[in-house]
Formats: structure tokens, C-alpha cells, sequence
């Protein structure tokens, strides 16, 4: 059985392609990026704090030591006095948003990352 071997001309190239590839790919896994914004009453446009918003994500990660593509990522925080808040979160090109508070509808929408939101909560409906 004759060996076929590439010359060296060709499987350099080839090894820096794969190196550039993985490379690109560590870079975009490791990149932050954030969503930030206010929380108001839709009635009457008061700031609302202590409300939990969060980004929830689907990406790579491990669960039972194996890497998976479906992993939950989840980046919590809550609204300040002013309803303020910033999450920054590295799974995602985009941010999937959820907020709750007690007597409020739950907020659930995608934005894009890196930007300024106002999440509006309506009062549960009695």
C-alpha cells in the first residue's frame, strides 16, 4: 500500500486555516455584550425597582461534563431605585428578556445587544 503525502506547500496553508477558524470561534465565544434600560408602570410611567429582569440565552456549554449546544444561560439582575438596570451576558447575539415582579405581567421579548430598552409592565389583569 503506497502512503500519499501533501507537500508541505499545501497542508501548511490548511493548518493555519484551521488554527484562524478556531481561533475566530474561542474570540466570539469569550465576547461580552450587554442590554440595558429602565423598568416602568405602563400606567402611570413611575420607575419600578426591584423588578427581576434577566437574559436568557441558549448556547454551547456543558452539562454532566459533556460540551452541549442547548445549555441554559441565565444573567439575573434587578431594577435600582430609578429602575435601572445592566446585564452583561456572553451567550447570544442577541438578548432574549424577561422581567417579573410581583402584580405585573411578565415581560418576554428579543432585543438587540447592546443597546437601551424600556420594558413597560402592565398590572395583572383582575
Amino acid at each position: 500500500m503506497k502512503r500519499i503525502r501533501l507537500p508541505l506547500l499545501v497542508g501548511v496553508p490548511v493548518l493555519c486555516v484551521v488554527a484562524c477558524i478556531a481561533g475566530t470561534l474561542i474570540r466570539l465565544m469569550l465576547m461580552s455584550s450587554y442590554i440595558e434600560g429602565r423598568v416602568i408602570d405602563s400606567a402611570s410611567g413611575e420607575p419600578l425597582a426591584g423588578v427581576t429582569v434577566a437574559v436568557s440565552n441558549r448556547g454551547w456549554g456543558f452539562h454532566d461534563d459533556e460540551l452541549v449546544w442547548d445549555k441554559d444561560h441565565i444573567y439575573p439582575t434587578t431594577s435600582d431605585s430609578t429602575g435601572q438596570f445592566r446585564i452583561v451576558y456572553k451567550v447570544g447575539s442577541s438578548a432574549h428578556v424577561i422581567a417579573t415582579a410581583d402584580g405585573y405581567d411578565t415581560y418576554d421579548g428579543w432585543h438587540d445587544s447592546n443597546t437601551s430598552i424600556t420594558i413597560h409592565l402592565k398590572h395583572l389583569s383582575k
